[in-house]
């Protein structure tokens, strides 16, 4: 959906392109008609011997001034519905884009506005998988009123990608050469090889697909930025192959054709970080990436990009909140068109769920060994308690019996001594 997502910020270019703001310049009679219309009555003085009516003029003074309603041109009605509607298909609102788009058609009064909102329209069906509608939408009458070059190519590279979402690469790929052929403007001849490129791509011909992608790099008429598009593909392609070695020297290389360099320098930062990932070391991943961060240029999308590479290294260095962190601020980025890591962010919300889990799972095994702990120390305090207080009885009990034993025996020997004594008083 790379193209679909491109031709939309393409439309909500000209939609920005229409918005200027214009002087409206009202003909001599409306512009008398207004003076009189805005103009307020003044209150006369009252003249001396003459009676003021001040109930006439308060009454006068408390009629509403009619309010003409101003008329809205062409432009501005278009524009209203034409930009409603994008950002209707950017919330993914498609059915309501589509009768924004609808209104937008019938109220622009030039063929060019006409032809904006159907490509509007006809990325909005894309985006619902209404491929037969797109397609017929792409070959209505309005484009034949502007039958240049340009809206040619345009009308093919769209039915390419409407052949290509659907696998019919053969089918794309003649739409794609004929708008190359039609040599329109740089950026839609750029698209076509571009989009044959990925076709290579997607047969896993990838020295077809480098050509292609070179065609664009070795014109050195064209514009630095499309030169880099060429360069960044070719990397990207050798990225995906995890040939991260090649993809680093080959933007290296190619870095000085590069419209601005602070994206070359953070480009260069993912592959060097995916080159240090893929070998295992990523002992100084994390400050390249830092380092590319202070020279990161004016792009929201790399910006986004680079806060996702942090994310990936420090998740692979299992700090994970930290990683989501910085996943966070890769989403929060407005104005991004790529760069944010929907699967990434998932799998580090995942391991940090898993952490608090284990650290929930772990503090309570941690309760209830406290409390295990506690019950035990209890028993133990009581059965102290209990074996010192039947020591105290045995104790008692001892005490108690040997002081009855002495008594016993005290009057056991009290008892002899009498009997010793009566023997002695017989004789």
């Amino acid at each position: 959906m790379k193209n679909t997502l491109s031709f939309l910020s393409l439309i909500a270019g000209a939609a920005v392109l229409f918005a200027a703001p214009e002087t409206k310049q009202l003909s001599p009679a409306k512009e008398k008609k207004q003076r009189k219309d805005t103009t307020q009555p003044v209150a006369k003085s009252p003249v001396a011997g003459t009676k003021s009516k001040p109930a006439a003029t308060k009454a006068a003074a408390s009629i509403p001034q009619k309010e003409v309603p101003e008329k809205k041109m062409p432009y501005e009605l278009w524009l209203n519905a034409h930009s409603a509607a994008v950002k209707a298909a950017d919330a993914g609102k498609y059915a309501e884009a589509l009768k924004l788009f609808d209104e937008a058609i019938k109220s622009g009064n030039q063929p060019s506005m006409k032809n904006y909102s159907l490509y509007g329209k006809a990325a909005a069906l894309i985006s619902m998988k209404k491929y037969a509608e797109a397609a017929a939408l792409l070959q209505t009458p309005v484009h034949r009123n502007r039958n240049t070059p340009y809206h040619q190519a345009r009308v093919r590279l769209m039915c390419g990608e409407i052949l290509l979402i659907q696998k019919k690469y053969d089918d794309a790929a003649k739409e794609f050469r004929k708008a190359a052929d039609l040599n329109s403007s740089p950026v839609m001849t750029a698209e076509a090889f571009i989009s044959l490129g990925k076709i290579a791509e997607l047969r896993k011909n990838y020295s077809a697909a480098q050509k292609y992608y070179e065609t664009l790099i070795n014109d050195e008429t064209t514009l630095p930025g499309i030169r880099g598009r060429g360069v960044l593909a070719v990397a990207g392609m050798l990225q995906a192959q995890k040939k991260f070695k090649q993809a680093f020297e080959y933007l290296n290389h190619h870095r000085n054709i590069e419209q601005l360099p602070a994206e070359s320098v953070m480009d260069m930062a993912f592959l060097g970080s995916e080159l240090k990932i893929a070998m295992q070391d990523l002992k100084g991943a994390y400050q390249q990436l830092r380092d590319a961060e202070s020279v990161r240029g004016r792009s929201a999308s790399y910006s986004a990009q680079l806060y996702t590479n942090m994310a990936k290294v420090l998740f692979l260095q299992k700090r994970f909140y930290d990683a989501r962190n910085m996943i966070n601020r890769s989403k929060s980025i407005r104005g991004r068109e790529w760069g944010y890591d929907s699967k990434l962010h998932s799998a580090i919300n995942k391991e940090i769920a898993r952490i608090e889990r284990e650290r929930k799972a772990r503090l309570e095994r941690e309760r209830k060994a406290k409390i295990e702990r506690e019950r035990k120390a209890k028993l133990e305090r009581e059965r102290k308690a209990k074996i010192e207080r039947e020591r105290k009885a045995r104790l008692e009990r001892e005490r108690k019996a040997k002081i009855e034993r002495e008594r016993k025996a005290k009057l056991e020997k009290k008892r002899k001594a009498e009997i010793e004594k009566q023997k002695k008083s017989a004789r």
